[in-house]
């Protein structure tokens, strides 16, 4: 009888220390991911409206050697918690190393200089987990991957005139008259992020276009018009100003070139870099004015060669983006204390059987 109640003793503070050492903020969503970490979504001087794509930016590769996420990232998630119930919530991961980024649509509007807590949360940890959600038309305004062997119904225009294929959108070349295709027409008063992939495999021209209005065939206007040119030498001139605008770019098989236009009124914005992932538009260079309704708009006129297009992206963008930060990581995992303490358990408990 004595050895039976210091065992039952033993068991109770084990108990007891393993829920003091598990506290949670909020009630686990599935308990097949080890890690988490609750995200704070803090908006400074705008307002954002639900589905606005926000990011948090994390480094994935030291949680691969850490041991805490698979190398695929497969198993990382984005979470929302309404107070009731938790939704998984598609997810962008771009670059896939130190300091990705991580993209989700907002699931509440939020007003300015406020702060969300315990709504959101990162979660990861799970060796077996499956694929992921990862439907980009449910993060951006629009995204096109050209995944499929036809354009989508985002496009509209000259479509029979382009075409997919290997995860890019043909752009053919006329060498004359053009062949427009051009995406639906956003709302009015808001400014639009817009980036995507281009490459092109010997020297040539493409247009890009914004229209004020959603008529396809609307005369757009110098103002409204970007050019493209490729250029061996391989040099980029940066400029903003309210005339076309021009890019001279290397390209090859196995490179590629990329910029990022905010449109408004009639002033082009441009940032270029190395890679799709590299570039992340600063709030610092974000205009404060807002657009008309506009389409974003491919034109054919005179490029000379085939351009390939990929990784097409609209989203609304305030110019002082939420900010998302991080709070401390929670483990589902049980505590080592806990542990050497039920190791202790199971020892004492053999002893009392072989009395």
């Amino acid at each position: 009888m004595k050895y039976s109640r210091l065992f039952a003793t033993t068991l109770f503070l084990a108990l007891c220390t393993l829920f003091s050492n598990t506290s949670f903020s909020a009630e686990w969503w599935d308990a097949d991911y080890d890690y988490r970490q609750a995200l704070d979504i803090t908006t400074a001087g705008y307002g954002v409206s639900a589905d606005y794509s926000t990011k948090v930016t994390l480094d994935l590769g030291s949680l691969v050697t850490d041991g805490k996420i698979r190398a695929d990232y497969n198993d990382v998630r984005v979470v929302f918690h309404d107070g009731t119930t938790y939704t998984e919530l598609d997810r962008h991961i771009r670059n896939g190393s130190s300091g990705s980024e991580i993209w989700f649509a907002m699931q509440e509007g939020q007003s300015a200089n406020t702060t969300v807590t315990g709504k959101y949360y990162l979660y990861y940890g799970n060796t077996e987990a499956t694929s992921a959600p990862t439907n980009y038309s449910n993060i951006y305004m629009m995204y096109d991957g050209f995944s499929g062997t036809s354009l989508s119904s985002n496009w509209h225009g000259s479509t029979s005139s382009y075409s997919v294929s290997n995860g890019s959108l043909v752009i053919p070349n006329t060498n004359g008259g053009g062949l427009v295709i051009y995406t639906d027409a956003y709302q009015h008063n808001s400014v639009r992020e817009y980036s995507l992939k281009l490459t092109a495999l010997s020297p040539g021209q493409l247009y890009v276009h914004t229209l004020a209005d959603t008529t396809a065939n609307n005369d757009w206007g110098s103002g409204n018009r970007v050019v493209h040119d490729v250029d061996p030498a391989g040099t980029v001139n940066n400029n903003i100003r309210e005339a076309p605008l021009q890019f001279y770019w290397t390209h090859s098989t196995s490179q590629f070139e990329v910029f990022q236009d905010v449109f408004y009124n009639n002033t082009e914005w441009y940032y270029a870099g190395s890679s799709y992932e590299s570039l992340a538009l600063k709030s610092t260079d974000a205009p404060t004015n807002t657009i008309a309704t506009r389409t974003f708009k491919i034109n054919s006129q005179h490029t000379k060669q085939v351009w390939y297009m990929d990784y097409v992206l609209i989203r609304d963008y305030v110019p002082v983006e939420p900010s998302v930060t991080f709070m401390s990581e929670e483990s589902n995992l049980i505590p080592e204390p806990v542990s050497i303490i039920l190791l202790g358990i199971s020892v004492l408990y053999l002893k009392i059987r072989r009395r």
